[in-house]
Order: C-alpha cells, then sequence, then structure tokens
C-alpha cells in the first residue's frame, strides 16, 4: 500500500497532459481557466506579472506567469 501511494504522489499529475499540451504563449487568463479550471495558488507580485500555480496531492506542480496586460508568457512543468 505504501509503495502505491508513494508511487502516486511521485508520478501522478495535478493537470492532465492533453490540457497542458492546449495551452499556447499569449492565450488569455480566461482562456487558461477554460482549459484547465481554477489555479491553486494566485501571486501578484510588484513587478505587475501575475503567476498561477496549479499543485495538490502529488509532486507535479504546473506555474504559469501572465504578462501585465494578462498573457500567458511562460509554462513550467515541474514533476
Amino acid at each position: 500500500m505504501l509503495i502505491g501511494v508513494s508511487g502516486y504522489v511521485m508520478n501522478a499529475h495535478e493537470v492532465r497532459e492533453s490540457s497542458l499540451k492546449r495551452l499556447a504563449i499569449g492565450m488569455s487568463e480566461t482562456q487558461v481557466e477554460s482549459i484547465l479550471g481554477k489555479p491553486s495558488a494566485v501571486e501578484r507580485p510588484a513587478d505587475g506579472n501575475t503567476r498561477w500555480r496549479y499543485s495538490g496531492a502529488t509532486w507535479c506542480i504546473v506555474s504559469l506567469e501572465y504578462s501585465a496586460d494578462g498573457q500567458l508568457s511562460a509554462i513550467t512543468h515541474d514533476h
């Protein structure tokens, strides 16, 4: 049982690969949210950019960065 749980935590994805493949630089926050749903965390640092994070019970984290004009500018998939 413990091996099964640890395997899930190490290998499962919070965001489906097929959904990630639908993302493109330049998309709006609304377009991305329609594909991935609401993020688990949103950061709005002083630099004017916005960062969304999708994470949960796994070690897989997807981070998205939006420029000050609300366009997707970076996608990071860390797992």
